[in-house]
């Protein structure tokens, strides 16, 4: 396996760093691009991590990092994708060694799998809850699934299932892209999933469900339906890609996702982000919300993807970001870039939708920015958003991709322009590419971000070409004119 710097190789590595001035940013914590996940051998090209992501408990000041990957190590064989995780302290060093946390079919049967993690920190038990979507019982059948963790990341009890969709052994039925959130009030969990029932609807009509669980993942109640898109005996119209945003103060949630909306001035394949309001008890508040606005309208060319979101709890309103095209202004189709759009905490809009990146010259198609997520830091009432892009910025490729990150005021003003925290190798070469950033504040006064890249690996005999996770600390105090001279790459100083 890696071997990781050690602490005093990382403190001399400190007392070399040097200023210098640049425009202001979130100044970066060393290490750079610390590797998170360690998948395979120096000789393995098969191993891979993907997909991460991180909660955090305040109580040891560590992060759980969690992931879908695929290693060659006994009882696992190749390509048999499950779902990892490891505790991470707040330095950015691993806490003992990362463990296997689904087990799908039989122990070495590539024919079933994890994927779509997702994790949410228990304060009343000091535990974690990992959920994925897998096919344990029939190939091909997904359902969701979970594991209690320790503290110290130790399995408490075994995987349970949290979803029926239809009857067993249909695989034309799936339950996909878990999403958690810990009710601390009524010592709960809230969890939703994206859903394709064919016994409520036609094969291939998509529905967002909600199921709350008790602290010792017990169902607590029924399923419950959060969306009701269209004709539900056609697959034309669907809710997908479900994220869900806690109101602590007032345990309620706020459920995004994107889809076609069969009202005026909307029409079929005309995606745009939709929400919607519901209680603790997973009843539905208010109506459904229109969020983003892509225009035009009726047009099956400007669409809304991938939504994501944060609670701001000083203001009391939600933010809820996306990343689309429209074609306005100078703007074309396939121009991706992420938006922004503020709610007031009972769901009423809060002004027009902003747009958050501008990554390329209006009307140049050929860099976007995408796969937004958001933290709130209400230490000073600001949020970072981190997104992957390709920028073609300085000796770049043009289809590289990197993650980068920005500011942004409580009225969605950019406090910098975006910056770049990931440095995957050959700065030419587009085959090395970051991607899936999710970012977290820590009380702290850091934000962590992480990500999986294809890189070049050091190791001890040389290196390893594959992909991992790895993650990025930065400073929450805020944007600084100043950063640190020289970066420190995966070989030194330069």
């Amino acid at each position: 396996m890696f071997r990781f710097r050690s602490l005093e190789l990382l403190a001399f590595t400190a007392s070399l760093m040097l200023t210098r001035s640049l425009a202001a940013q979130v100044m970066q914590i060393a290490p750079d691009d610390f590797i998170i996940s360690e998948m395979g051998e120096p000789e393995d090209e098969i191993a891979a991590a993907h997909n991460p992501q991180v909660a955090w408990n305040p109580v040891d000041q560590e992060y759980l990092v969690v992931w879908e990957g695929q290693e060659s190590v006994t009882p696992t064989t190749e390509h048999e994708v499950e779902i990892y995780a490891v505790r991470i302290n707040r330095f950015g060093q691993r806490v003992g060694d990362q463990i296997r946390v689904s087990d799908m079919g039989p122990a070495g049967d590539t024919e079933h799998e994890a994927s779509d993690p997702a994790v949410a920190y228990n304060p009343d038990d000091h535990e974690y809850l990992v959920l994925w979507s897998g096919d344990d019982v029939n190939s091909g059948e997904f359902e969701i699934h979970g594991q209690r963790l320790s503290a110290a990341a130790e399995p408490l009890g075994e995987n349970f299932r949290i979803t029926t969709t239809d009857v067993d052994e249909n695989t034309s039925s799936d339950a996909e892209i878990p999403r958690v959130a810990y009710n601390s009030r009524d010592q709960e969990y809230m969890v939703i999933c994206t859903v394709d029932d064919n016994s409520a609807s036609a094969n291939n009509h998509y529905e967002i469900y909600g199921q709350r669980l008790a602290r010792n993942g017990e169902l607590i109640g029924d399923r419950f339906q959060i969306t009701n898109v269209g004709d539900t005996q056609s697959d034309d119209w669907g809710a997908y890609d479900g994220f869900l945003i806690h109101n602590p103060d007032d345990q309620e949630f706020l459920v995004v996702w994107e889809g076609y909306f069969p009202d005026e001035p909307l029409t079929l394949d005309d995606y745009e982000i939709m929400g919607q309001r519901i209680a603790a008890d997973g009843s539905l508040l208010g109506g459904l919300i229109r969020i983003s606005n892509m225009l035009p309208d009726n047009s099956t060319s400007a669409d809304a993807f991938d939504p994501a979101g944060a609670w701001n709890s000083q203001d009391q309103e939600f933010l809820v970001v996306w990343n689309g095209d429209q074609i306005v202004d100078q703007l074309a189709n396939n121009e991706l870039e992420n938006y922004g759009r503020r709610l007031q905490a009972d769901g009423t809009l809060i002004g027009d939708q902003v747009r958050l990146t501008h990554v390329a010259t209006d009307g140049d198609t050929d860099f976007h920015a995408v796969e937004s997520s958001v933290t709130y830091n209400p230490a000073r009432n600001v949020y970072l958003l981190a997104f992957e892009a390709n920028t073609g910025e300085g000796d770049q490729a043009d289809d590289k991709i990197e993650i980068y990150v920005q500011e942004f005021s409580a009225a969605l003003q950019s406090l910098h322009p975006h910056q770049r925290i990931s440095m995957t190798s050959f700065e030419a070469i587009s085959g090395f590419d970051a991607t899936d950033p999710m970012v977290l504040y820590q009380p702290g006064g850091e934000y962590l971000v992480v990500w999986d890249a294809h890189e070049r690996i050091p190791t001890d005999d040389g290196a390893r070409v594959y992909r991992e996770i790895f993650g990025q600390r930065l400073a929450a105090h805020g944007p600084i004119e100043t950063s640190v001279g020289g970066h420190w790459t995966r070989y030194g100083l330069d």
